[in-house]
C-alpha cells in the first residue's frame, strides 16, 4: 500500500536506510510531514492520533533518541502513549509540558532500556498495560531488569514482543481485547 503521509521527526536522518525511505516516499508522491506539538495527525470517527510535543525539534535536548515523536492515540474512553526511543531527560520534559499524560497502554520508552522509564514518568503515565518492543535475540539487555521492576512496582501488566510475539489490541465499543501471537487464546479482555 502507499500511504498519503509519512510523519517524521526530521528529514535529516543518518544512514542509507533513512535516505532510501525519503527517496522512496518522494518517488511515490507521499507527503512528508514534521508535526508540531498538539497537531492532530489523523482523526477517524472517535479516534484521534496526535503528536504531543516538539521534542523532535527542540534545541539541546541531548541524544537523538530524545528527538522521537511522542504520539497519543485515543478515543473518548481509552488512550495509548507511543514514546519512541525517548530517555529520562525527555520524559522529564513531557511531565513538565503536559498536564495529564496518563495512558491506559504505554509503549515502553526506548525498548525498556535502563536509560528510560523513570519512576517519575511511570507514575505520571500510570499505564494499566505496558508493551515492550524488543528483539528475541538482541545482544543488548532490552528490557532492563531494573525497568521491569519499576513497571511491576506500579502494577502495570507487561507484554513483551520478544516473549509474546505480535501483540494485538482490539477495541470495539467499550471493550478492549488483547491477544498475542504466542498465545493460542485471547490473553485478556476488559471493559473500560
Amino acid at each position: 500500500f502507499t500511504p498519503d503521509t509519512l510523519w517524521l521527526n526530521s528529514k535529516n536522518g543518518d544512514g542509507k536506510d533513512f535516505n532510501n525511505l525519503i527517496k522512496h516516499a518522494e518517488e511515490l508522491n507521499v507527503e512528508i510531514r514534521i508535526p508540531e506539538a498538539g497537531e492532530t495527525l489523523l482523526q477517524h470517527e472517535e479516534t484521534t492520533i496526535k503528536n504531543l510535543t516538539n521534542l523532535h525539534i527542540a534545541p539541546a535536548i541531548g541524544k537523538d533518541n530524545n528527538k522521537s515523536l511522542v504520539i497519543d492515540v485515543s478515543n473518548r474512553m481509552l488512550n495509548f502513549l507511543l514514546t519512541g526511543d525517548i530517555e529520562k531527560s525527555a520524559e522529564e520534559q513531557l511531565i513538565n509540558q503536559i498536564k495529564d499524560i496518563r495512558a491506559n497502554v504505554l509503549l515502553a520508552p526506548h525498548h525498556g532500556s535502563a536509560t528510560s522509564s523513570s519512576m517519575e514518568f511511570l507514575q505520571a503515565v500510570a499505564p494499566k498495560y505496558t508493551v515492550i518492543s524488543a528483539g528475541k535475540s538482541k545482544p543488548y539487555t532490552f528490557p532492563s531488569p531494573k525497568v521491569i521492576k519499576r513497571y511491576q512496582q506500579i502494577e502495570s501488566k507487561i507484554l513483551n514482543t520478544a516473549r509474546d510475539g505480535t501483540i494485538t489490541f482490539q477495541i470495539k465499543n467499550v471493550e478492549m481485547k488483547i491477544s498475542t501471537f504466542n498465545s493460542s487464546k485471547q490473553t485478556e479482555a476488559f471493559t473500560y
